[in-house]
This record gives structure tokens, sequence and C-alpha cells, in this order.
């Protein structure tokens, strides 16, 4: 991490725990040497910060031993192995799952230790793959306690093993796994002996994204590798780390079959509660397992996006997945005010535009919803009402825009009509307090109101989600419409909502009018955010929404995280420090900005409690019909006293 953005922050007080999965280069049956090559990698674990390791099923022995794993002297030794990986990691934090073959009431299992501070904690049968299954068999009973080693330990499957770490003040923190695929736990394991084949792993990443995503959880699976007979099999040591539908770590078929990753457990806990996912399948059988908190100071191992908003991929999918993802999205919320006009039984649409970001996405997807109805689109009324604060590059782009798609375009000045107002109330021109700015905003929304009635339209309003958190509005101008399109978007977002269009040839399907189109959209999206209601300088914009409020990639990050995440201002502050540290931003401009988040988000409130309806499209949403509810006379005071405190420990 950049020195600049470096920090104090213990990563496991947020939330993050670090799991490592191996498989090792064993020797078949020498189980002296599979011991000192566990105890290697379980060092390497632990140097590395790891909270827990997985290795694969019967990782001391081997795999493909076939009926030599009858032989007793082997049995015994494979437990007396996992008692000196005990012995010798006394002293480690690191949780280790070891695999091995264990004999139970005249059966055998393939089981795994999970070992912790020198001590085995429990064993747990799994169900034995195609070509283990002639040799061990598959523990059906309920789970029990078996006399090993002077004590008892927990023999069975559905254990819910529960971490605990405290913290510093003595807070239980922690994370919780477990090897059944139905549980609820923080991280499933899944240690395997699976031969290999072609396009195998593809079919294990897609598996196992989607089982954590389903989930909710993070899961983590080791398969056996080199040093496996290949007789009759293959075995690619593959080495997954997935969380939430997320890949974060995968090997297969590599000089290093060691890898690592962070998962956030507060994330997941979030997402658990957000579906509300029954917890009725978890075991009855928790163990608890006391640890104390790390208090070393780790890097964190984990990607943070710049932009949470977008779908997280890699590089070689990005183009593809993020041209279908914007495709869908400008095409649900046009059909979501085709389906509003269509049960209002309207066909008109009436939207103000400025040349801007919000007012120009509000068009296009009015378009693309009167196309998806066969309306022609000079049922589409574009008003421009330049003002005080209006250049002559944004009217001619919303004049532009408006004439490309064939709507009605209309000019409806309204310096006369301010000179009038401010007379009526008694307001100076010159000014230029939130009264000048204001009621500019509210003269055009009464326009568009009234306009919309004269012609038995409905006004498409054009206010997104950043606006909305911000409260970067005014109310009862344009805060209000009939009807808001983009009230689900964030503002950085909206530039590629906007080119969408012309990349999907949503209008112009002929290449020569699209890329003149799409030079148009262009051109409208490389102008400054303003809401262009203080005067010119030099005929260039002179209030940029930026300069006040902050950058909106900033502002959208603390609106993911904060609101969506529900994390702490601490948690949102390093998240941000991670994700923008090769930034020009300083710590100072981010917790300066994040202050103003938090501010804005809890004083305004009262404008998203009267907000008018809009689809959520993006799965993010400020609507108080349901979600996200809130007082309007709520304290900010204990996320504001938590951002007082953060410079002090950094």
């Amino acid at each position: 991490m950049d020195k600049k953005k470096d920090s104090n922050f213990c990563i496991e007080e947020l939330g993050f725990y670090r799991i490592a999965v191996s498989s090792l280069k064993i020797s078949l049956a020498d189980v002296d040497s599979n011991l000192k090559l566990h105890l290697q990698e379980i060092k390497k674990a632990e140097k590395d910060g790891a909270n827990l390791i997985l290795f694969p099923q019967l990782s001391i022995t081997g795999a493909s031993l076939g009926s030599v794993f009858k032989q007793f002297i082997l049995i015994e030794k494979a437990f007396a192995a996992v008692r000196l990986i005990a012995d010798k990691t006394k002293q480690f934090s690191i949780l280790s799952v070891v695999g091995l073959p264990f004999l139970y009431r005249e059966r055998l299992y393939t089981c795994s230790a999970v070992i912790s501070s020198g001590k085995l904690i429990a064993l747990v049968p799994h169900l034995p793959s195609k070509f283990l299954c002639s040799i061990f068999s598959n523990f059906e009973d309920a789970p029990c306690l078996i006399p090993l080693c002077g004590e008892n330990i927990p023999f069975g499957k559905e254990f819910k093993f529960i971490v605990n770490c405290k913290d510093s003040c003595g807070l239980n923190k922690g994370f919780s796994f477990s090897f059944d695929s139905s549980s609820f736990a923080d991280f499933i394991l899944n240690p395997l002996a699976e031969p290999s084949k072609p396009l195998g792993s593809s079919g294990m990443r897609q598996e196992y994204k989607t089982l954590s995503a389903v989930k909710k959880s993070a899961i983590a699976f080791a398969n056996c590798g080199m040093g496996e007979s290949v007789s009759d099999y293959v075995f690619a040591g593959e080495c997954g780390i997935f969380e939430n539908g997320k890949e974060l770590e995968f090997t297969s078929f590599a000089k290093e079959f060691y890898i690592s990753s962070d998962i956030d457990t507060e994330f997941l806990k979030g997402q658990k509660l957000s579906s509300k996912l029954s917890k009725t399948s978890d075991s009855d059988w928790e163990i608890l397992i006391e640890k104390e908190q790390s208090n070393t100071k780790k890097t964190l191992n984990y990607h943070v996006q710049k932009n949470p908003f977008l779908p997280d991929c890699d590089e070689l999918h990005k183009k593809f997945i993020y041209k279908n993802f914007f495709s869908e999205l400008i095409f649900f919320q046009s059909y979501a005010l085709a389906r509003r006009l269509q049960f209002i039984g309207c066909s008109k649409c009436l939207v103000g535009i400025s040349g801007g970001l919000d007012s120009s996405l509000a068009l296009l997807a009015s378009a693309y919803a009167l196309k998806l109805l066969n309306i022609d689109f000079k049922n589409i009324y574009a008003v421009t009402m330049p003002g005080f604060g209006t250049t002559e590059k944004t009217k001619t782009n919303a004049s532009a825009l408006a004439k490309t798609l064939g709507c009605t375009l209309l000019e409806i000045p309204i310096e006369k009509a301010m000179v009038q107002h401010f007379s009526d109330i008694g307001q100076d021109i010159d000014n230029h307090d939130i009264a000048y700015e204001n009621a500019q905003a509210r003269e055009r929304t009464q326009i568009l109101m009234d306009k919309a009635n004269q012609i038995g339209g409905i006004m498409v309003g054009s206010g997104d989600l950043s606006e909305s958190a911000l409260g970067w509005m005014t109310y009862g101008g344009d805060q209000m419409s009939m009807y808001e399109v983009n009230s689900s978007i964030p503002k950085t977002l909206l530039k590629d909502c906007i080119l969408a269009f012309a990349d999907n040839k949503i209008f112009f399907e002929d290449e020569k009018k699209n890329s003149a189109f799409f030079e148009l959209l262009s051109n409208i999206i490389n102008t400054p955010v303003s809401p262009e209601l203080l005067p010119p300088e030099n005929g260039e914009i002179s209030q940029k929404t930026e300069d006040i409020i902050g950058p909106y990639e900033l502002h959208d990050f603390f609106i993911y995280h904060a609101i969506g995440n529900g994390f702490s201002p601490k948690k949102v502050y390093f998240l941000a420090l991670e994700a923008f540290k090769d930034s020009s931003y300083s710590k100072a401009e981010i917790l300066k900005w994040l202050n103003l988040f938090y501010k804005r988000f809890f004083s305004q409130q009262f404008k998203r409690s009267c907000s008018p309806e809009g689809a959520s499209v993006t799965g993010f949403s400020l609507s108080p019909r349901g979600e996200w509810l809130m007082p309007s006379e709520i304290s900010a005071k204990i996320w504001l006293t938590e951002l007082e405190f953060l410079p002090k420990i950094m």
C-alpha cells in the first residue's frame, strides 16, 4: 500500500479474516515426509497472517492408496501425525484443517481434523468420492463424542465452528465455519479428493461461485494434486476461494499450490441479514473456539473496487460483461417507464432537458420506452428552460439530442418569470443566495408539471441516486416529478448508461447515423456536472457541483458501503483508502468528503421521504416505500463522533 494512504487499522477489527488453501506435493504413504510438508505450509500461512488453512482430503497420507488404506499401521501413523501437528503448532494462532483416514466402529472414514492451539478440536467425516467409495464409508449417524487422547472429541458432519476473537475492548468478534454446504456459516470448507478431467476446473469454479452467491458465504476448497498416483487418475490440485458469487483466488496445475485471501465477514453477515436467509438448517452442534484477536498489522489481501456499483469481473471478460450490464440497465429503466405509461393509459412524456447527464439519460430512457410501446417520438416533449446560469454549450447539446431523436422540442425561457418572482418576494437579483438558486429550480418544475397537464402527459424526472443520498436537489423543485427513471442509478454510472444507447444501436441501425449519435452523446458526457443556477463566467459553467460537495466517485463509494452494506465510518474510510490508494486523493481529502457525506445524508432524509416513484434497476434504492426507511429527525452523532476519532489513529 502507498505509504501516503497507509493507516493503523487492524483488518480483523473491521471484519476481515484470512483463509489459506493448500494442495501439497505429497509422497504416497510417507506420512513423516508429508507431516514436514504440512508443518512448513502451516508455518507459511501463519507468517502470511492467515486465520485458517485448509488441506485436501487425506492430505497426510495421499488419496490414491487404494487397499493400502486398510493397513492399520497407516491409519495409526496418520492419526499420530495429526497429534504431532497439533503439538508443534500450539504456539500458532492459525486453525489447521488436515485430511486423514480414521477408523471408527469398524468403519473407515475420510476425515478432516480441525486443529487449534495445540488441540484436536473435532474430526469431520466426508462423503467419499466415487473412486474412494469402495474403501471409505459415508457417516450417516448423528454427531457424537468419541474418547481420543484422554478427551472427548466431537465426531460428525454437521458441526458449526464459532471462532471468537476478543478485541482490545473485550468485545467478541470473529467468524464461523462449517463443512456442511447447507450451513449458514461465514466460511464453508470443502476438502476434496476428486480425479480431474478436461474442463472440470471450470465446472468447479462455476459451481462454487454459484453456491457462495446462494449461501451468502465464503467457500474454500482444496483438491488433491501433485504426488498422487497416475495409475488410473490425474489430480490437478485445484484450490479456490469464493465470496458471495465472486471468485477471489483460484489455482490449478500450478507450480504454487498455495493461495490465500481475506474474507469480509461483516459484509457476508450483512448480506444474510438483508436477504433474511433462514438459519433452520444450521446444526445444533456449535463448537466454540476462543482466540485472541491478532494485533498484527496486515496489508489487506482483498480487491476493493473503486466503483462497487459495477460488476466485479476479470479484465478478460470485462468488456463483454459491462456491455451486457448497461444494456440490461437501460432496458429495465425504459421498460419500467413504458409499463407505467401503459398502465395509466398515457402516450406522452415531458422531460426538462439541460444538456447535462441526468436529463439526457431521462430523455433517452423516455424515447426507448416509447419505442417499446411503438409510439412516435413526437409524443416526447423535450423542454429546454434557459435561465441565468445556462451556457450555450449545454443548451446546444440539449436541443441537438432532442432533434436527433425526433422529439417535440420546446424552449421556455425563465428569466422574465424569475425577475417578476424576485420582485414579488423582495429578492435582490444580485444576491445569489439559496433563495436565488432554489427559486429557479421550482420555477422549472412548475412549468414542467403544468405543461404535462396541458398536453395530457406525465413529467419524467431526472434525479439520480447520488443526488438523493446527498440531498443535492431543491425541495419542491427538481426533487419532484411524476415518475423518476434515474432514481436508483448513481452518478458514476450515468455516462456509461448514456453511451449504451449508441453502443447497442437502440435508435439507429445505420452505422453513419449511429456514429454521429455517439459523438453527440460523448460531447454531452464530457460536460461538467452543474445545476447551472449561477451566471456563467466568460461563457463557461461557473458552478461545478463536485467543487462544492466533492467527487461523485467518492460519494458513490460511500453510498454503497455506508448505506448499502451498513459498514461503520471507520471501515468505509479504510476501504476508501484501499480503493483509491493510486488516486490523487489524500487521506485528509477522503475524510473531509466522508464527513460531508454523513452530515448531508442524515440531514436530508425529509427530501427522500416524499420522493416520487421510480423502479430500482440497480438493486439499490433509497425509496421511502420499503427500500430505505429512516425518520427525518435522526441524530448522526455516533457516526460523526467516530469520524472525529479517526485522525487520532492515522
